[in-house]
C-alpha cells in the first residue's frame, strides 16, 4: 500500500562533561496514526526539553502528549458530534482567516481546525497530568509538538501544524532558494505578548499579594515566584508547580502552514538556537540529504560553537524530518 514518504532523523546531545542522565529528553513519534478511508495518516513529532531537578514530566509528555494526540482523532472521527462541531467551526474558521497568522492561505481548513482541537486539548491533559503527579515539585518541560499529513496520497504538498510551550524552535527549509523560516518563536519575556501577558498577570498579583509573596514577579528577564524563589526563563512550560502560575498560560500557540514536497521540518532545543540561526540550521540540511547525518551535524555543530565562544554547555536535541513525495516504500527514520 502507497504510503507517504518521510525520512527522519535524531540525535541527542549531552553537555560536555555530563554523564547519560540527561536533563534534556527528547522523544520522537513517526508511526502513522490509525487510518480512515481517502484519508492518508498523520504523522507526529515532539520534542520535550526537561528542566528543574528532574526529567519526569519531559518523560511524562514524551511518552503521552502524541498519544493523546491520535486518540483525540479517533474520537473526533467516531462521534457525530464532534464532527458536526467541526463543520460549524470550519466554516467560521474562514471568515477568521484575515485575523489569523496562518503562513499560507492553501492549508486544508479541516485540517487545521481539527489539529488545533488534538493539540490543544492533549496539551491540556497533559498539563492536568503533570499537575496531578508532580504539582508540588520543581519539575517542569518545555514542549513542541508538530503533526504533519497530506490532503491525499498523491497531493504534493504538506500540511504541517505546530504547538508549542516554551524555546523548543520549530523550523522549515523549503526546496529551491527559498530561504529557511522559523515556524515558533521563543516563549520569553523578550517577545512581546509574553512580556504583555506575563505582566498583567503580575499587576493582578501586586493587587492581591504582598511583597514577597508574589506568585508572577517579573525578575531580571525572568518570571519569577516570589513565595517559592522559583524563577524560569521561558515563560511557558508543562509541569513546575512551584514556578508562576503564568507558565501555563489559557491559550496554546499554534502555527500552521504548507510547504512542498522535498522540504525539511526541523524541531531543536534552545541549546541548538542560542548559537545557530534558522540560516545556518538550514544550510546543513541542504547539505546533508540523511536526516539522521543532519540531525547528528546539527547537534554536534552546536556544542562546537559553544565551546568556541565560551558559553555555558546545554544538552542539545535535534529533529529532522525529510518531508518526500508518496513512496511505495515504509517509513524509515533512525535515532540515537
Amino acid at each position: 500500500m502507497s504510503s507517504c514518504g518521510l525520512r527522519f532523523g535524531t540525535f541527542i546531545l549531552p553537555a560536555s562533561g555530563k554523564d547519560h542522565d540527561r536533563t534534556v529528553h527528547q522523544r520522537l513519534s513517526a508511526e502513522p496514526s490509525k487510518s480512515y478511508p481517502s484519508e492518508p495518516p498523520f504523522f507526529g513529532f515532539g520534542l520535550f526539553d526537561g528542566h528543574g531537578l528532574g526529567s519526569q514530566v519531559a518523560d511524562l509528555a514524551a511518552s503521552s502528549l502524541l498519544p493523546f494526540v491520535a486518540r483525540q482523532r479517533d474520537i473526533l472521527r467516531v462521534n457525530p458530534r464532534h464532527r458536526k462541531k467541526l463543520t460549524r467551526t470550519r466554516s467560521q474558521a474562514l471568515r477568521e482567516d484575515h485575523q489569523r497568522q496562518d503562513s499560507s492561505p492553501l492549508l486544508s481548513q479541516r485540517w487545521r481546525v481539527e489539529a488545533e482541537e488534538m493539540l490543544g486539548l492533549s496539551f491540556t491533559q497533559c498539563q492536568d497530568e503533570a499537575q496531578i503527579l508532580y504539582g508540588n515539585e520543581r519539575l517542569g518541560s518545555t514542549a513542541t509538538v508538530a503533526l504533519v499529513q497530506k490532503d491525499s496520497l498523491y497531493a504534493t504538498k504538506w500540511n504541517i501544524s505546530v504547538a508549542w510551550v516554551g524555546d523548543s524552535r520549530c523550523m522549515v527549509q523549503e526546496p529551491g532558494d527559498a530561504p529557511a523560516r522559523a515556524l515558533t518563536t521563543d516563549h520569553h519575556l523578550t517577545l512581546r505578548r509574553e512580556h504583555a501577558r506575563c505582566s498583567t498577570i503580575a499587576a493582578r498579583e501586586a493587587e492581591n499579594f504582598e511583597a514577597g509573596q508574589r506568585r508572577t514577579h517579573l525578575w531580571h528577564g525572568r518570571l519569577m515566584n516570589e513565595s517559592t524563589g522559583v524563577h524560569t526563563e521561558v515563560t511557558r512550560a508543562i509541569g513546575d508547580g512551584l514556578a508562576s502560575p503564568a507558565l501555563h498560560a489559557d491559550s496554546l500557540d499554534v502555527v500552521h502552514t504548507v510547504v512542498a514536497d522535498g522540504s525539511t521540518l526541523v524541531i531543536c532545543s534552545d541549546g541548538v538556537w542560542g548559537v545557530l540561526n534558522e540560516t545556518q540550521v538550514g544550510d546543513i540540511v541542504r547539505q546533508f540529504r540523511d536526516p539522521h547525518k543532519a540531525s547528528f551535524v546539527i547537534s554536534s555543530t552546536a556544542q562546537q560553537v559553544r565551546e568556541l565562544e565560551g558559553r555555558a554547555q546545554d544538552d542539545i536535541s535535534a529533529v529532522v524530518v525529510h518531508l518526500d513525495a508518496c513512496l511505495r516504500q515504509p517509513l524509515r527514520g533512525t535515532s540515537f
